[in-house]
């Protein structure tokens, strides 16, 4: 059984892949390519979670440039703004829409990647993905992680939306192994099956099959 989850990588000028079509797709493969890795087959060590993440297409913005060093996290109104568009554009199709930005990190200096869920714009209990990923995060499993954030978003018995990794409470754990450590491991990064568990009840997946 998969569990598939599609993605719209959206470019943004001077952003590593951004420079035609083929490396636009080649980037975003590569960051879906080592999320089916952490949550499809898994590493040695890990749970085996079958989701499985899809290229559903690219989009260029070769007019709006956008440096992370100006972005705070995935709610910045420039990153909101593409996502609009591109969300609008297919119909609000259930997925990850990813921004991809210039620059080596974020305006708080250390992240490469913010992401979480937003709701639908007619429905307030299915979510959306969303992430804004700078280029240090290229060749990384950083949008592997910045998934896990996307699939956690789930609304508790009390009606509160929480994104917090079930396995720690927290929004990130605590295992250096662990895909949701703070500081994403390099190689082979682990989920538990409680992690698995939650990710596979999350709105974003358009499919069992």
């Amino acid at each position: 059984m998969a569990f598939t989850v599609r993605v719209f990588g959206i470019f943004t000028n001077g952003a590593v892949g951004s420079e035609n079509v083929q490396s636009r797709r080649a980037r975003t493969l590569d960051d879906i390519n080592r999320a089916n890795q952490v949550w499809g087959s898994g590493f040695p060590g890990g749970a085996r979670c079958e989701i499985n993440f899809v290229l559903a297409g690219t989009y260029n913005f070769p007019d709006t440039t956008i440096n992370g060093s100006t972005v705070g996290s995935v709610d910045d109104p420039q990153v909101e703004n593409l996502i609009r568009q591109v969300r609008q554009d297919e119909n609000d199709a259930s997925a990850i829409y990813v921004v991809y930005v210039s620059g080596e990190t974020l305006s708080n200096g250390v992240s490469t990647g913010n992401a979480g869920p937003a709701t639908k714009f007619n429905d307030s209990t299915k979510f959306v993905g969303r992430a804004v990923i700078t280029d240090g995060a290229a060749n990384s499993f950083i949008f592997a992680h910045e998934a896990g954030h996307v699939l956690f978003g789930r609304f508790t018995s009390t009606g509160a939306l929480t994104l917090d990794d079930p396995s720690s409470g927290k929004p990130h754990n605590d295992d250096e192994n662990n895909i949701m450590f703070p500081i994403v491991p390099n190689e082979n990064p682990l989920i538990n099956t409680e992690q698995c568990t939650t990710a596979r009840q999350s709105s974003v997946i358009v499919e069992n099959s």
